[in-house]
C-alpha cells in the first residue's frame, strides 16, 4: 500500500518542495491515526514552527508526541490547534482550507495498491511478481466531522432497516472512481483477457465499496496505514515489498492481547473463508481440526509460514486466476479456488443465524428489539422429531469403563469448536471430548454423578454418560437457550430458553417432552435456571419475574414473584436453600424459596454476575460472594443476614467468582480491559485479603476446583490451554495444551452443591 498526502504536505512555508516537511507530515499523520507517540529523525522545531515533542518550547525534536486537544471554534474557523502539520500544510490547517483529528486522515489523502501473481526466485521460494492482475485507489475527497461519519452510518443502518429490499444507490461512474459515502472515492483497473489492466466497470467498482465504506468504518473508512510497522521496523516501516518480503514479520498483537492470524485460524477453522487451502490446513491443524502448537508458535515468529505458499500451490493459484481473467466478467469474484469447495454454507437460514445470538443482552439490546420472533419457532412438535437416542438405556455399562475417577472430571467448553473437552482431575490430562451444541453453556449432573448434561446456544441439549464418556440421547429444545437444571430425584430436567420465549421440562432420561411452559405473553427470555427440592426457579429476563414451577404437581403448579428487577441474569441459593438471589441489571435480589416474597434487594455493585456465585462458612457465618461486569469488585455478603461484610477490588469487571469447603481461597476472574488476564485469589476469613492477583496468559476466565479442592483450573480463551494451579500455594503446577477456546469449566463435584446451575 502506497500513500501520498496531498501538495501542502510536501512544501515548506515558503512553496518549495520540502521532503523533511513531508516526512515530518506523514508521522504526525500517524501520530493521529494511531494515537499513539512516533519517532522521527532528529529536527530543529525552530525549523517549521512547531512543538513536534510537546514539550513547550522549540527545541530539537525526535519524536512526534499526540497531546490531542480539540481545537477551539468561534463560530467560524477553528483555532488554537494542539498540534499542528507543518510547512505549507500548516498555514492551509491555521486558514481551515484542511482539517486535522484523530483517527482521520487529511483531505487529499491517496492510496494506491497493487495486487499481484505469485513469482519465484532463484532459491525457488516464493514471492510477488511483477505482473498486475489489480491496481487499486482511493482518494479522500472531502472531510467528514465525526458527528457526520455516525449520522452517515446511522443513515444507512437506518435505510436497512425501513426498506430492507431496497438497494442501495453508490453514486459516481468508471472515469472518476465511486463514492463511498464517507468522503472517499474509489477506482481501480483489472486485467483483461489479454493481460492488460483496463478500467473497472461500474459494478466491478461496486464490489470496493462494499468494504471500504460500512464495514471498515474505523480508521475513516479505509483499512489502510494505521498497520504501518513501527520505527523499529526495517527502514523505520516505510519500506516496498521488493526490498523486503513476510519472512521474518512477526505476527500482530491485537488489543485483546490476542495474534491476529492465529485468531483468524482458531476461529474459521481453516486459513480462507472457503476452507479450501488444504496446504494450510496440513500445516496448521491436525486430523482433529485442532491447531497445531509448533506451528502456530513458528507464525508468531514468521508470518510468511502463513502467507507464503508453496511453488506448487502458487502455479496452480495463477492458473486457476487465468480462467478467471479470460471469462472476464468477475461476476462470481475475484478469489481463486482450485475445486469445488464443500465446507461453506450455500444459503444462510434462521438456524445459523441463532448462533450470534446475544448471551447478556442489555436494555439496548438492538437483536432483541428488531428481531421478528414469529420468525424463530420452535414448538413441542419440532422438540419431538428433534430427539435422537445415541446409546440405548439398556447397553450402558454397570459400572466406569475407563480407570478415570468419574468423582473428579471436569468437563471444558471448547466454545468455538461445538464440543465439551473432559478432564481428570487426578492425572490433571485431557481424556476425552463429547460431541456438543454449538457453545455448551448450561451444566447440570445427576445426583448420582453418572450422568451429565449440557445445553447448547443453538438449543441442542446432551445426555453423557460419565461411565463410558459417551453422549447417549440429544434433542433440541430450542433456537437459542442458556439455563439448565435437574430435579432432585433425576426424574426431570428443565431448560430455559431465549428463542422461542418458553421453559421446557423433559423426561431427564429419555428426554421425552414432559412439559412446555409458554412465556411469550410476557416478552421475555428465560435466564437463570435453577432447581431445590421440589421445586425449579426460573428467572425471566426483560419480564423481571421469578417463577417457582413443583415438579410433584402433576399439573406443575407455578407461584410467581414479580419486580424483582430489570435484565435479570444469574441466580444462586443460600447454601440451606432457603433464599434465591437473582441478579438484575442494577441489584441483587433475595427471594424466600418457601414463601416467594422478596426479602431484600442488595446493592452490591454494578451489573453484578454472580456465575453460579461463590459460598463458604467462615467465623460461623455462611457467606456468599458475586463479582460484576461494571466494575471490579467481588463482593462479600452474609446469605442470612443479608448484610454486605466486605469486598475485594480487582482491575476490571469479572463473571466467575469460586469456592469450594474444600478450597483454602476464593479466586474470581476479571474479564473485561484493561486487564483481561487477571485472577484474583483472597482469604475466606475478614478482612478477606488479597493473597495473590495471577497474571498469566491473555484472555482468563472461569476458575474451577477439582473434587479435593487441591488445585484450581482456569480457561485461557485466547492461548487454547488451560492452567492449572495449586490452591494453596498459588504456583502453577501444569498446562493443558490443545483447548481449543476454553471458556466454563464445571466440576462433577458440583452435585454436592445446592448453589444452583
Amino acid at each position: 500500500m502506497l500513500i501520498r498526502l496531498s501538495d501542502s504536505f510536501r512544501k515548506n512555508a515558503s512553496g518549495e518542495e520540502d521532503i523533511t516537511a513531508y516526512k515530518i507530515n506523514l508521522a504526525i499523520a500517524e501520530t493521529l491515526i494511531k494515537r499513539k507517540n512516533i519517532a522521527i529523525d532528529a529536527v530543529d522545531e525552530n525549523i517549521y514552527g512547531v512543538d513536534l515533542n510537546q514539550n513547550g518550547v522549540l527545541d530539537t525534536a525526535s519524536e512526534v508526541v499526540y497531546n490531542w486537544v480539540v481545537p477551539k471554534y468561534d463560530g467560524v474557523k477553528f483555532y488554537d490547534f494542539s498540534m499542528l502539520y507543518v510547512g505549507a500544510a500548516k498555514e492551509e490547517l491555521v486558514k481551515n482550507n484542511i482539517h486535522i483529528a484523530p483517527g482521520l486522515y487529511p483531505e487529499g489523502t491517496e492510496f494506491l495498491h497493487t495486487v499481484r501473481y505469485v513469482d519465484f526466485d532463484d532459491q525457488n521460494n516464493t514471492k510477488l511478481s511483477n505482473r498486475l492482475k489489480e491496481l487499486r485507489y482511493s482518494k479522500k475527497n472531502y472531510w467528514s466531522t465525526y458527528p457526520q461519519l455516525s449520522n452517515a452510518a446511522m443513515a444507512e443502518t437506518k435505510e436497512k432497516d425501513d426498506f430492507p429490499d431496497r438497494l442501495r444507490a453508490v453514486e459516481g461512474n468508471a472515469e472518476s472512481g465511486l463514492i463511498g459515502g464517507l468522503g472517499w472515492s474509489y477506482q481501480g483497473f483489472i486485467e483483461d483477457k489479454d493481460g492488460f489492466l483496463r478500467p473497472q466497470t461500474y459494478e466491478e467498482t461496486l464490489n470496493c465499496i462494499g468494504c471500504h465504506s460500512g464495514i471498515s468504518a474505523t480508521y475513516d473508512g479505509t483499512f489502510a496505514f494505521e498497520r504501518k510497522f513501527d520505527t523499529q521496523s526495517f527502514q523505520k516501516g516505510w519500506s516496498h515489498w521488493s526490498q523486503k518480503g513476510y519472512k521474518g514479520i512477526k505476527e500482530q498483537i491485537l488489543a485483546d492481547g490476542s495474534y491476529e492470524f492465529s485468531s483468524y485460524l482458531d476461529t474459521a477453522g481453516a486459513a480462507d473463508e472457503f476452507r479450501e487451502n488444504n496446504e494450510a490446513i496440513e500445516k496448521f491443524f491436525d486430523a482433529e481440526g485442532i491447531l497445531k502448537s509448533d506451528a502456530i508458535k513458528t507464525l508468531h515468529d514468521d508470518i510468511s509460514t502463513l502467507l507464503s505458499p508453496s511453488p506448487a500451490r502458487a502455479l496452480e493459484l495463477n492458473k486457476a486466476y487465468k480462467v478467471i481473467v479470460e471469462e472476464q466478467s468477475y461476476i462470481y469474484g475475484r478469489d481463486t479456488i482450485l475445486k469445488p469447495v464443500n465446507n461453506v454454507y450455500e444459503k444462510i437460514d434462521e438456524e445459523i443465524l441463532a448462533k450470534d445470538f446475544s448471551s447478556y443482552g442489555s436494555k439496548t439490546d438492538a437483536w432483541y428489539e428488531r428481531v421478528s420472533h414469529d420468525l424463530y419457532k420452535w414448538d413441542d412438535n419440532d422438540i419431538n422429531a428433534s430427539r435422537v437416542t445415541l446409546v440405548e438405556e439398556s447397553l450402558l455399562p454397570s459400572s466406569p469403563t475407563h480407570e478415570h475417577r468419574v468423582e473428579d472430571l471436569l468437563l471444558v467448553t471448547e466454545s468455538n469448536y461445538s464440543r465439551i473437552a473432559i478432564i481428570d482431575g487426578d492425572t490433571l490430562s485431557l481424556v476425552g471430548r463429547f460431541d456438543s451444541g454449538y457453545r455448551a453453556h448450561g451444566y447440570t449432573f445427576s445426583n448420582d454423578g453418572r450422568f451429565a448434561y449440557n445445553l447448547g446456544r443453538d438449543g441442542w441439549l446432551y445426555r453423557y454418560d460419565l461411565y463410558s464418556l459417551k453422549p447417549v440421547a440429544k434433542v433440541r429444545v430450542g433456537i437459542d437457550a442458556r439455563g439448565i437444571a435437574i430435579s432432585n430425584d433425576n426424574k426431570y430436567i428443565i431448560a430455559g430458553l431465549y428463542v422461542p420465549k418458553a421453559a421446557v421440562i423433559l423426561d431427564a432420561k429419555t428426554l421425552e417432552l414432559v412439559k412446555y411452559i409458554n412465556i411469550s405473553d410476557i416478552n421475555s427470555r428465560v435466564c437463570s435456571v435453577n432447581d431445590m427440592e421440589g421445586a425449579f426457579l426460573i428467572a425471566l429476563k426483560e419480564g423481571g419475574e421469578v417463577w417457582k414451577i413443583n415438579y410433584n404437581d402433576p399439573s406443575f403448579a407455578i407461584t410467581k414473584t414479580t419486580n424483582v428487577g430489570e435484565m435479570l441474569h444469574d441466580g444462586f441459593f443460600s447454601n440451606n436453600n432457603a433464599t434465591f438471589f437473582i441478579a438484575s441489571h442494577d441489584h441483587l435480589a433475595a427471594i424466600d424459596t418457601q414463601t416467594m416474597q422478596i426479602k431484600a434487594k442488595i446493592n452490591t455493585g454494578i451489573l453484578p454476575h454472580p456465575g453460579s456465585a461463590a459460598s463458604w462458612s467462615a467465623s460461623g457465618r455462611e457467606l456468599a460472594s458475586i463479582v460484576h461486569m461494571g466494575e471490579g469488585k467481588n463482593t462479600i455478603f452474609d446469605s442470612n443476614t443479608l448484610e454486605i461484610v466486605g469486598s475485594v477490588s480487582a482491575t476490571a469487571g469479572g463473571m466467575n467468582p469460586r469456592t469450594t469447603p474444600n478450597m483454602k481461597y476464593v479466586w474470581f476472574d476479571t474479564m473485561f480491559e484493561p486487564a483481561q488476564n487477571e485472577i484474583t485469589v483472597h482469604e475466606k476469613e475478614a478482612p478477606f485479603s488479597v493473597v495473590k492477583r495471577i497474571t498469566d496468559g491473555t484472555y482468563t476466565l472461569h476458575p474451577e476446583p477439582d473434587a479435593d479442592g487441591d488445585y484450581v483450573f482456569v480457561s485461557d480463551w485466547e492461548e487454547n490451554k488451560i492452567r492449572v494451579y495449586d490452591d494453596k500455594t498459588l504456583e502453577l503446577v501444569k498446562t493443558i495444551e490443545n483447548i481449543m477456546t476454553p471458556t466454563g469449566i464445571f466440576s462433577t463435584y458440583r452435585i454436592h452443591e445446592t448453589l444452583g446451575h
